[in-house]
């Protein structure tokens, strides 16, 4: 698919303005993309116990193959999507995207090998990195400053539905090749994982045609054409980042530090409750899937309500402060949650931490479209997304079975402790982090102000 680095002329069928219906229809469709990018991504969380008999391989093995090798081919990928998001044409490469990952996850369904299944996961990987910075992109060329709290949450909101939810959908896939005993080639219904997967790629591929009919690529600025020719001293890109540097380098990597614990309850989640409370798979499906779903999603949505009004009002202190706290409410749930003495507690603890931190992690993209300049929008997300993923699918995937593995005698609760001591070991460092971004909040609202924007 050719990705041409030329802008499209204005169609006249385009809006001359921003924000409007059809702007929103982009949010709607890029916000459904990131729900089937996570769904996809964390489905092997509720397979793994079928998965690890069938394919013969260990927690670690697993660990490594939800994260480290899924997360170094992301993030070797979001550098030129990110460059390619900011010049090129973004339609595009979000169709490239949700093609390339959906078809490689219906067809990790029918791996025969750890080797095949690693090999097809890096693809998953592959295309998945296009969409972030393409999207929040055109979220950004839509609408006004004040305006993009909201669409930006309605995309991190899907995120998070899928993020949380994975559990919830693959569970009911799985449940419903089981009870259908499904039969597809190279697939028998006594590996309903492998059902599974292909259940849950093919949504991608139905949504992905009807965004082809109704999308367009928004005319943007062309601010980087003079990005390229204008000395140093004068880009307005390189002085923002001169000014804002401590800003965003001590805040992502500080929201990041804390929401990979997102990671290590949505991935590790299930084998907890199915090792320590002896649910089922497809049960504790449910339960993670349901409690995750509905906590991220409502904390994804009521926590940029209030920071738009915090914005619009220029009270910057109480938006970190509100952060602040809700990073440190969820961080408590977590630690709650791994040493619970019942399945219940365990599973309202889980709906807790996913309320706060679902709130918390529409922060690194509310800190790119509220004070970045919309020609760095895209690089500016895949740094904050390099750091996420370095962190969520480098680290906490395989951190947690080895913490597990390292108690002094082999605990059916391990998971949850190490799930626990996780969560309390990254808050530790991520809180006092946080704390020191917020005169560098005031900072930047004040050059806005200072800007007249």
């Amino acid at each position: 698919m050719a990705l041409s680095s030329t802008p499209a002329p204005a169609r006249l069928d385009q809006p001359t303005r921003k924000g409007g219906r059809r702007a929103w229809a982009i949010v709607i469709f890029v916000a459904l993309f990131g729900m089937m990018s996570y769904i996809d991504r964390q489905a092997l969380a509720v397979v793994v116990s079928d998965l690890r008999l069938d394919l013969g391989i260990s927690d670690v093995q697993m660990g490594w193959l939800m994260g480290p090798a899924f997360f170094v081919v992301f993030n070797l990928a979001l550098v030129p999507a990110a460059w390619a998001a900011d010049r090129w044409n973004r339609k595009r490469i979000i169709v490239f995207g949700v093609v390339t990952w959906s078809l490689l996850t219906m067809g990790s369904g029918l791996a025969q090998s750890y080797e095949q299944l690693l090999l097809l996961r890096c693809g998953v990987a592959l295309g998945e990195a296009m969409l972030a910075p393409a999207a929040l992109s055109l979220i950004a060329g839509m609408f006004e400053r004040y305006e993009r709290p909201l669409p930006t949450a309605t995309y991190v909101v899907g995120c998070t539905i899928g993020a949380s939810g994975s559990a919830l959908f693959t569970a009911a896939v799985m449940d419903a090749a089981v009870g259908l005993n499904l039969t597809v080639p190279y697939v028998g219904g006594e590996a309903p994982w492998r059902l599974a997967l292909l259940g849950v790629g093919l949504p991608g591929l139905i949504l992905v045609t009807a965004f082809v009919l109704v999308a367009w690529e928004p005319v943007r600025k062309q601010d980087h054409e003079q990005d390229r020719t204008a000395p140093a001293i004068g880009n307005p890109s390189a002085s923002f980042l001169r000014e804002n540097l401590l800003l965003y380098l001590f805040g992502f990597v500080s929201l990041c530090l804390f929401l990979m614990n997102m990671s290590s309850v949505a991935l590790w989640g299930p084998s907890f409750l199915v090792r320590t409370f002896e649910v089922t798979q497809v049960q504790s499906g449910y339960m993670i899937g349901v409690s995750s779903l509905i906590g991220g999603v409502a904390g994804s949505l009521l926590l940029p309500a209030l920071i738009r009004h915090f914005v619009q009002q220029r009270r910057t202190n109480a938006m970190s402060n509100l952060v602040l706290g809700t990073m440190i409410v969820a961080a408590t749930c977590a630690v709650a949650a791994g040493f619970a003495p019942s399945l219940w507690l365990a599973v309202l603890c889980i709906f807790g931490f996913m309320f706060f931190a679902g709130g918390a992690a529409t922060m690194p993209t509310l800190m790119v479209q509220l004070y970045a300049p919309q020609q760095l929008t895209g690089r500016l997300s895949a740094v904050a997304l390099f750091i996420l993923y370095f962190l969520s699918y480098g680290l906490a995937p395989v951190l947690v079975p080895m913490v597990a593995d390292s108690w002094e005698t082999a605990s059916p609760a391990a998971l949850g402790y190490a799930i626990a001591s996780l969560a309390l070991g990254s808050s530790l460092i991520a809180l006092p982090l946080f704390a020191v971004t917020r005169p560098m909040f005031r900072s930047a609202e004040a050059a806005l102000s200072k800007r007249g924007e």
